[in-house]
């Protein structure tokens, strides 16, 4: 139909290049909304452990808030959202905000669910996959259990607070206890 229409209106070979030029442009712009939607947030990068220290020193001055999470793990999922308004809210106050996702980087279909997440969550920070077998970053990063885990470091770099399940008591939630703390974290001098 496009063909016949542009026939009409331009001769021949005309209407040949009017239609390539229209196939490239369509191509271009369908090319752009692939890419918005893979946003370089929303993709967890490979780390290992002695990466993931790298960018804790790297932090140094700021408040930096590490979420550890899962795609498997519903309390992880519930509570995330909790992290992207500390971001939006306190960024501009020193805080960094950083998730590592704990699914194995090999597995496809969880790192596709995994991105599909960080994108509905509008995740604009770091966003980490760990890249070492479990019993590795277990014992490296001292959890006993799984996740939800959150890590909180100081201005100075230093780890101010690990929040781990058990710490969900008495109908407080981790991001409950820190939401506390962090008023005097973000206060303080590096």
């Amino acid at each position: 139909m496009v063909a016949r229409i542009a026939d009409a209106i331009l001769p021949g070979s005309i209407a040949v290049l009017w239609l390539s030029v229209l196939a490239t442009c369509l191509a271009l712009a369908y090319s752009g909304m692939e890419e918005e939607s893979t946003d370089k947030f929303y993709v967890p990068k490979p780390v290992t452990i002695d990466q993931l220290r790298k960018f804790i020193g790297e932090s140094k001055g700021k408040v930096l808030v590490l979420d550890l999470w899962s795609d498997t793990c519903t309390i992880c999922k519930e509570e995330f959202p909790r992290l992207v308004r500390l971001h939006e809210k306190h960024a501009k106050d020193g805080l960094v905000a950083a998730s590592l996702c704990l699914d194995r980087p090999t597995n496809e279909k969880a790192m596709r669910s995994a991105r599909q997440f960080l994108s509905q969550q509008k995740a604009r920070f770091p966003n980490f996959v760990i890249n070492e077998e479990p019993a590795v970053w277990q014992e490296r990063l001292g959890i006993d259990g799984g996740p939800p885990v959150v890590f909180v470091f100081g201005r100075g770099g230093k780890l101010v607070k690990k929040y781990e399940p058990i710490d969900n008591d008495e109908g407080n939630t981790i991001y409950d206890k820190l939401e506390k703390l962090l008023p005097d974290l973000l206060q303080a001098k590096p």
